[in-house]
C-alpha cells in the first residue's frame, strides 16, 4: 500500500518524489522516529502539510502543540479508525484522518483536495501585505490632520468592530489595515485581503463564500471562500465599492448571520471574522446615485476612518522621502544619501495626485538618476522638479493676496524673530494662506456648488473637496453669499 509505505519506510528519494508529486508545498513524508525528532525537524525547516504516522498521532499534546504553532497542517494515518478515535483527532486540531491501509486511488483522491486546500492556505499566507510585525506604533506624523486621524486609529483598533476606512488611491489602505489587524484583540489570527475590483463578477460569490463540487462548470473540488479562510481572523474588503449590486445582497446577509452559505451548498456555515472595507470612492455619494447599496453601507459603516492624502499633510514628505531615499539606495547600491534642499523644496510642494505610492516611485526614479551623494532637483521626475518653481492660485486673487501679505509675511520670516526661517517653511506656510483665502473666495464667487467651483479653478472635484477640508472651509457656509464686489 502507498500510504504504509509513505509513513513506514521512505529513502530521501522516495521523499523528494512525492514532494514533487503534491506541487510547490514544503510535506513532511520522511521518517520521524519520534516526537522529538519530529519537533527538530520543524524547528528546522517550515512545513505546510505533515502527514503523522499511528505512533505520533497516539500523542493529543502533540497535535495540540503542532496547531499552536499555526503554521503545520497534520494529517493522522491510523491503523483503524473508529468514530471515537476519529473524533479525537479532529478535535486535537488534525486536517484529516485515513486509514493506513486504505486503497491507493482513494488515497490519491483524497490527496488532492486536502493538498489543494492547504496550498491555499499557504498561498494567501505569502500573499499578505509585507510587514507581519507592521502596527500603528510605526506611524509618526508631523502633521496635525494626520495626528488626529492616528489618535481615532488607536481607538479604533482596540475594538473588535466593522471598519469602513476611505481615501485617495495610493495613500496605503492596505498597510494601514494590516496595522489595525496588528493592534487588534484578532492579531494572533489570520489576515485574508480581498481586492474587489480584481475578482471577475462571475467568480465574486464563489471567491468570498466558497462553492460546493460540482457548484458550476470546473468545480471539480469543493473550496473554501476568503470568509471561511478568515475566520477567527480579519477579512479585509479592498476597494468594495466595485462588487456588483446583485453581490453586495449575500454580502449584507453575511455580515449580518455571521454565516455562509458556499455555491451549490445548502448548509450555512458559521464565519467569525473582524471586516474591515476600504474604497477610493465617497460611498455616500454612490449610495445617492444607486451604485452602492444604502443598507450595505449603513452596516459597513460603524467606525468610519478617513486616510489623509499626501498633499494634506505635507510635513509628512521630508520624512517618507528620507525614508524612501535610504531604502531604494540600499536596494539598487546606491551611493546616496541626502537630499538637496531646493529639490526637498519641490518634494513638499508637489501636491502628490498618487499620494505616498507615486512619492514611492518618483524617490526611485531619483536614486537610480542620481550620479553622486546627493539627489539633487534635476534628478526628480519632470512634474515633481516644476513643483519647487509653481506658482500658487492663478489670477488677481493671487496677486492681491500677495501684495497684501508681502511685508508682514517678511517682517515675521527675516525681522521679527531671533532667527530667520528657511525659506521652504515660509513659503510652505504663505502658500497654505494664500490657498486658504482663494478658495473663500472661489466658494463666495461659485454660492458654494462644488461642481461650479471645481469646473471655474480647473481642480478636480475630490481634490477641492480635500483642500476645503484641510482649511476648514465647508460649502455650506457659501451657500446663497453674494460674490465679492468688483
Amino acid at each position: 500500500m502507498l500510504l504504509r509505505t509513505l509513513v513506514a519506510g521512505l529513502t530521501d528519494e522516495d521523499a523528494r518524489r512525492v514532494e514533487q508529486a503534491v506541487g510547490r508545498l514544503d510535506v513532511l513524508v520522511s521518517r520521524a522516529r519520534d516526537a522529538g525528532e519530529l519537533r527538530r525537524r520543524l524547528a528546522r525547516r517550515p512545513i505546510d502539510l505533515v502527514f503523522l504516522g499511528p505512533a505520533l498521532t497516539s500523542s493529543p499534546a502533540l497535535l495540540r502543540e503542532i496547531g499552536r504553532a499555526g503554521r503545520t497542517a497534520v494529517v493522522a494515518v491510523v491503523e483503524n479508525s473508529g468514530a471515537e478515535d476519529r473524533t479525537r483527532l479532529l478535535a486535537d486540531g488534525c486536517l484529516a484522518v485515513i486509514e493506513l491501509d486504505v486503497d491507493d486511488d482513494l488515497l490519491r483522491s483524497a490527496l488532492v483536495p486536502l493538498v489543494e486546500a492547504r496550498r491555499e492556505v499557504t498561498v494567501l499566507r505569502e500573499r499578505a501585505v509585507p510587514g507581519d510585525a507592521h502596527g500603528l506604533a510605526e506611524y509618526t506624523s508631523e502633521s496635525p490632520v494626520m495626528r488626529e486621524f492616528l489618535s481615532t486609529a488607536r481607538r479604533v483598533a482596540l475594538r473588535d468592530t466593522t471598519v469602513l476606512l476611505l481615501g485617495e488611491t495610493g495613500v496605503g489602505k492596505g498597510l494601514f489595515v494590516r496595522a489595525l489587524h496588528n493592534e487588534g484583540p484578532r492579531a494572533e489570527g489570520p489576515f485574508v485581503a480581498v481586492n474587489c475590483g480584481a475578482i471577475h463578477e462571475s467568480l465574486a460569490e464563489s471567491e468570498l463564500f466558497g462553492h460546493e463540487k460540482g457548484a458550476y462548470t470546473g468545480a471539480g473540488q469543493a473550496r473554501r471562500g476568503r470568509f471561511e479562510l478568515a475566520h477567527g481572523g480579519t477579512l479585509f474588503l479592498d476597494e468594495v465599492s466595485e462588487l456588483p449590486l446583485s453581490l453586495q445582497v449575500k454580502l449584507l446577509t453575511v455580515l449580518e448571520d455571521r454565516a455562509v452559505v458556499p455555491v451549490g451548498g445548502e448548509r450555512p456555515v458559521r464565519v467569525d471574522v473582524r471586516v474591515i472595507a476600504a474604497s477610493n470612492r465617497d460611498l455616500a455619494e454612490e449610495v445617492r446615485e444607486k451604485r452602492f447599496r444604502a443598507d450595505l453601507y449603513y452596516r459597513l459603516n460603524v467606525v468610519s476612518l478617513t486616510l489623509p492624502p499626501l498633499r494634506a499633510r505635507r510635513e509628512d514628505v521630508p520624512a517618507l522621502v528620507r525614508s524612501y531615499l535610504a531604502h531604494h539606495a540600499e536596494r539598487l547600491h546606491a551611493d546616496v544619501r541626502e537630499v538637496a534642499p531646493d529639490a526637498m523644496e519641490a518634494l513638499v510642494a508637489h501636491d502628490w495626485p498618487g499620494n505616498v505610492r507615486e512619492l514611492v516611485n518618483a524617490v526611485e526614479r531619483a536614486v537610480l538618476m542620481a550620479d553622486g551623494p546627493t539627489l539633487e532637483l534635476e534628478d526628480l521626475p519632470p512634474d515633481v522638479a516644476r513643483a519647487a518653481a509653481a506658482p500658487g492660485p492663478s489670477g488677481d486673487a493671487r496677486d492681491a493676496a500677495e501684495d497684501e501679505a508681502s511685508s508682514a509675511a517678511a517682517t515675521a520670516a527675516v525681522g521679527g524673530d531671533e532667527r530667520i526661517r528657511p525659506w521652504s517653511e515660509v513659503r510652505r506656510v504663505e502658500l497654505d494662506r494664500l490657498e486658504a483665502r482663494y478658495l473663500s473666495e472661489l466658494l463666495r464667487a461659485c454660492r458654494g456648488r462644488i461642481n461650479v467651483a471645481a469646473e471655474s479653478s480647473g481642480l478636480d472635484p475630490r481634490s477641492l473637496y480635500d483642500k476645503l477640508k484641510r482649511h476648514g472651509l465647508r460649502k455650506e457656509d457659501y451657500r446663497g453669499a453674494a460674490p465679492a464686489e468688483e
